[in-house]
Order: structure tokens, then C-alpha cells, then sequence
């Protein structure tokens, strides 16, 4: 998958965000954009991304998504 993409969204649990990172920091991710959702944590978890010539960011969602059951009724009003 990270041969094959330009760009990798990380979209696990926050607490998940670090351990996902370590194991694609492992591979060929130069010149790729690797991204995570989290609305608590930065970009700065990727701080040694330099090292492997890939660029990092963090997406920050507009819109909540705290209820995986429910969440989705709210969207025509975000």
C-alpha cells in the first residue's frame, strides 16, 4: 500500500497515531505526504519525518465524528 500511494492517511485511535507512524517510518516514504486526523494532536508527531524525505501534516475534521451509530445524522448541518 505505501509502495503504491502518493499520499497515507493515518485514521487510527489518537493513542494509535505514534505506533502506526514508527512502522511506516520503517519503509520507502520519500516524497510521500502522510497525514492523520486527530483533532488532538499535531503535526509535530511526525518530527523526524525530514529524515526520511517525506512531508507530514495533521487534517483536522470540521465536523466530529464521536458517535459512529449517530454521527452521520448531523452532517447536513456541518
Amino acid at each position: 500500500l505505501i509502495n503504491d500511494c502518493n499520499i497515507i492517511f493515518i485514521t487510527v485511535p489518537d493513542d494509535e497515531i505514534i505506533n502506526v507512524w514508527n512502522e511506516i517510518k520503517k519503509l520507502n516514504i520519500k516524497n510521500k505526504i502522510i497525514c492523520h486526523t486527530s483533532g488532538s494532536i499535531s503535526s509535530e508527531i511526525f518530527s523526524d519525518i525530514d529524515t526520511y524525505g517525506a512531508f507530514g501534516y495533521s487534517l483536522h475534521p470540521m465536523f466530529p465524528f464521536s458517535d459512529k451509530y449517530n454521527s452521520y445524522k448531523f452532517l447536513k448541518e456541518c
